[in-house]
């Protein structure tokens, strides 16, 4: 780790070099975009020419791929953490992928899939529900698939099919 006024006495070349270990620790702790090692290095003082050439040399070796990254990230919370197109592209911007990639990721999906991933969650805060009074029980439920990205109208369609159902 490099303190920023030890940089400046360090010639280009052993910036670069110390960029470079710096870049392969970053991401050997955890899968980063081009802008989060971008900003890391940034904030560590490295000169912006330094920085351009690392994250070119990560790119050519296959190290940095925002793709790739985003593709996997877009992934966990489809799955593992399910949740709706709005989260995922806030989480996506938020940790550094290009808009058109984050455009790319999520033009290809589909709504029904999207829908079912919300009927499921919904099915399951229904049920943790279940003492509640069925206004206040809906408005929890609609409520928590907002807060994970569904739209509107989507989390709104799902809860009345569910609330239906309970009725008959």
């Amino acid at each position: 780790m490099c303190h920023p006024r030890l940089l400046i006495r360090m010639s280009t070349q052993e910036q670069k070099k110390q960029a470079w270990l710096t870049s392969l620790r970053l991401l050997a702790a955890s899968p980063k975009s081009r802008g989060q090692i971008m900003t890391k290095l940034e904030d560590k003082g490295y000169p912006e020419e330094v920085v351009r050439e690392t994250l070119d040399m990560l790119e050519r070796r296959n190290f940095l791929n925002d793709k790739k990254f985003a593709a996997e990230l877009a992934q966990k919370f489809r799955v593992a953490k399910p949740s709706g197109r709005k989260k995922i592209a806030f989480e996506l911007k938020a940790h550094g992928v290009p808009p058109e990639v984050c455009e790319e990721i999520l033009s290809g999906w589909d709504d029904v899939e999207e829908s079912q991933r919300a009927q499921g969650l919904a099915c399951v805060k229904w049920a943790q529900t279940a003492k509640l009074p069925k206004a206040k029980r809906w408005k929890k439920v609609y409520d928590f698939l907002v807060r994970r990205g569904f739209e509107f109208q989507l989390a709104r369609d799902v809860l009345d099919d569910l609330a239906g159902e309970q009725d008959d």
